[in-house]
């Protein structure tokens, strides 16, 4: 998505090789244009699936979950990030790499079973989300079709990992590196 790759080239500081700063319009200020440019596109691109619901992972991937939801007229379920084990939910143990921390997927098991879904993030990096969703909507007899992610940090293997696996994956933006020091982002 050539529009994606602009926003993030104007407005993106590149923090390391490996840390692609987006608050200013998609994780801590949420650009509502923006938004809503991403909206329709993962709306354009899973048109002609046959799917039930959007479903995402608190906190980044719910704005542009709720756009793509809107234009396409499908309803969204957000995975809460749970510190402990909560009685009544349905929890899939994670590990998060980013944070250096372990949480669990929390929602209501009604929510997630016997569905078809296609899964809303805001970044790919080591794929672990798109896993850990899958296995979780797996277990409850529900199915996971695709992925439409944000920013895909194909310099790491997350996007190789799936895309080898055989997981259907749309990308707005592939980075294939990170410079700091000139804050360039490579496509």
């Amino acid at each position: 998505m050539e529009y994606l790759k602009k926003i993030i080239t104007d407005n993106a500081i590149v923090r390391s090789e490996k840390i692609l700063d987006v608050k200013g319009f998609l994780n801590e200020q949420v650009d509502p244009v923006v938004m809503n440019k991403i909206g329709q596109d993962f709306a354009l691109q899973f048109r002609n699936y046959d799917f039930d619901a959007f479903i995402t992972v608190e906190a980044s991937g719910i704005a542009p979950a709720i756009f793509a939801s809107y234009h396409i007229d499908k309803p969204l379920i957000i995975l809460k990030k749970e510190d402990d084990v909560k009685e009544g939910v349905e929890q899939k143990h994670c590990f998060s790499y980013t944070k250096n921390k372990e949480y669990y997927l929390s929602v209501s098991k009604e929510r997630i079973t016997n569905q078809k879904f296609i899964l809303i993030d805001d970044f790919l990096a080591e794929g672990n989300v798109v896993l850990n969703v899958k296995e979780m909507l797996e277990n409850n007899g529900s199915s996971l079709l695709a992925a439409g992610i944000c920013i895909s940090k194909d310099f790491q293997n997350g996007y190789q990992r799936l895309t080898e696996m055989g997981f259907d994956l749309y990308c707005q933006a592939q980075v294939k590196g990170l410079n700091p020091k000139s804050n360039k982002v490579l496509f």
